[in-house]
């Protein structure tokens, strides 16, 4: 059964929904905004919603129905018809490994209104209450702002771990983008707390440790290793052979997959590592690079139906520019700017 926040609790949701609404999203007063929502996430969605009301902004429900039949596939035509144009989308729902295609679909809808999407699958009141979504969103729009201009020219990003992680990213003219303030047409997380840009995809060499979440799936049951090549997922690897067959199958769902969809840097010193990526990737000190579907990132060619998060913690990362200088702006997860 589905616990209720207490008075107290959803009185201080409501605070912080409103908190990162007015900093990540900058609502205007009587904008709309839909709240997209399953029966999990009820307790979010209304506090998001009451947040909403007290900015003065018309807001309301959309329900995704329940999965008694199922997890959700499709975009049904009752939620379709309730999507009415807003102007902001807050997307908060469970988060689960085989409803990737269905989340796509979900915002390509939504991105096709113009609106800002604020996308939260996994979100729960706990990160409502203490952690991420509760972080300095201010200060960390300035840390966002230094580093993507630190990324403005650069061509190649070489990543490295203790963990044995050793590999290059080429990207050049790939536009750097935040969630840590959400503009119209764009589409970020809550809780934000991330720059990340799309890779050219078939431009990435060299081998990625696994050590940290993987989106969906939560903590590995050990390291995995995977071995890319001119940007295309070569093997993959880890010690428990079941959980590695079934990394194999998402990596491998459709043409576009298993190629090089994003590289992301966190920057939420709030965020602490739980299995969540949703949380995880927004962490201060990691990275991750994700697989698949990145159309709606600046530049990004892969039209997939999955989308797949990989996380490394505590990374070294030098940039080359185009001028053939090189400069080290991240070691053991510390930036150095």
């Amino acid at each position: 059964m589905l616990m209720q926040p207490s008075d107290t609790e959803f009185s201080k949701m409501v605070v912080h929904a409103e908190r990162a609404l007015l900093t990540v999203l900058d609502p205007k007063k009587n904008e709309r905004v839909s709240v997209i929502t399953d029966q999990e996430c009820e307790d979010v969605a209304l506090a998001f919603k009451e947040a909403c009301q007290r900015l003065g902004l018309s807001s309301e429900l959309v329900h995704l129905g329940n999965r008694s039949k199922g997890h959700f596939r499709d975009i049904s035509p009752e939620v379709e018809r309730d999507l009415n144009h807003s102007d902001i989308y807050i997307n908060t729902f469970v988060s689960y490994a085989d409803e990737t295609p269905f989340r796509i679909k979900l915002l390509d809808l939504e991105m096709k209104k113009g609106a800002r999407i604020a996308h939260a699958p996994g979100i729960d009141k706990k990160m409502l209450l203490e952690g991420a979504l509760t972080a300095d969103f201010e200060s960390m729009w300035d840390t966002a702002k230094d580093l993507m201009d630190a990324m403005a020219d650069a061509v190649e990003v070489h990543i490295t771990t203790e963990a044995g992680t050793d590999v290059r990213l080429k990207v050049a003219n790939r536009q750097f983008q935040t969630d840590i303030k959400i503009k119209k047409n764009e589409l970020g997380n809550l809780p934000a707390g991330e720059i990340w840009c799309a890779p050219l995809e078939d431009g990435a060499d060299g081998i990625v440790i696994v050590d940290g979440t993987i989106g969906d799936f939560g903590f590995p049951p050990s390291p995995v290793k995977i071995w890319i090549k001119n940007g295309k997922v070569a093997d993959v690897e880890c010690d428990d052979r079941e959980f590695t067959e079934k990394l194999k199958e998402v990596l491998h769902a459709d043409e576009m997959s298993d190629v090089i969809g994003e590289l992301g840097i966190g920057l939420n010193k709030g965020a602490k590592l739980i299995g969540n990526m949703l949380v995880d990737e927004k962490a201060a000190g990691t990275i991750h690079i994700a697989f698949g579907n990145n159309i709606d990132f600046y530049g990004g060619k892969n039209d997939s139906s999955m989308h797949r998060d990989f996380l490394v913690r505590n990374p070294d990362m030098t940039i080359t520019y185009s001028d053939g200088s090189r400069k080290k702006i991240m070691e053991k997860g510390s930036l150095l700017l």
